[in-house]
């Protein structure tokens, strides 16, 4: 471990939750839930404050120290022979990811059978700024170079773009539970679930379809 250099995760979580139970009659009753659920993430990468390290300047103006790697290759924190030093690569990193959940279900009993029938619909929602080298990465590629300071590369990212990502997911189902005696019982059902393709608000996502020279194959 490096003490010079930190790496400082956050995470946060609500939850929210809201049933609904209605009764038709004393054998039919239906059930009603609206959920949301948030997810917060951040993750940077910094020099630890109160070493030397933290007062290094930085490789851009206005931005802390980047990532040094000695002795290795050009990746995004890869092995180095002497190590990493500054800041993590993958710093400033946040995701914030909204579920919205909404289910519907109806349990009816005839004789000696027990019917459920429901719908569950979760619209996804996933907020993300995850690029790499936003405060810039440094490589050198090897100590008597990084001594020299002649760097092999220098890698960047000047324009962070946030992805928006939107889904939809969702599923129907049927049970039948059947009394066959007071001590067995047997459950017969089926299950239906799908997932949209991921979309983006700000039509930044592209489909392998899109791309020059790729050819969609469609089933007739």
């Amino acid at each position: 471990m490096d003490p010079y250099s930190s790496d400082i995760p956050t995470l946060r979580e609500q939850v929210f939750s809201l049933d609904e139970t209605h009764s038709f009659s004393a054998s039919t009753v239906n059930v009603a839930r609206v959920g949301y659920s948030r997810a917060g993430y951040f993750f940077t990468g910094l020099p630890t404050p109160g070493t030397p390290a933290a007062t290094v300047a930085g490789f851009l103006l206005g931005h802390q120290v980047g990532a040094v790697v000695v002795g290795g290759s050009a990746a995004s924190n890869p092995q180095a022979a002497i190590g990493l030093a500054g800041s993590n690569n993958g710093s400033n990193l946040r995701i914030a990811r909204n579920l919205f959940t909404f289910e519907d279900r109806v349990t009816m009993t005839r004789g000696r059978h027990q019917l459920t029938f429901g719908a569950w619909f979760q619209p996804f929602q996933s907020n993300e700024t995850i690029a790499l080298s936003q405060y810039g990465q440094l490589t050198f590629s090897s100590l008597s170079n990084f001594l020299q300071g002649s760097a092999s590369s220098f890698l960047w990212d000047p324009a962070p773009t946030e992805m928006n990502w939107r889904s939809l997911f969702g599923a129907w189902y049927v049970s039948d539970v059947i009394r066959i005696a007071p001590r067995l019982t047997l459950s017969l059902g089926f299950r239906d679930e799908f997932t949209s393709p991921p979309t983006m608000p700000s039509s930044c996502l592209s489909r392998a379809s899109d791309w020059p020279g790729v050819r969609s194959r469609k089933r007739p």
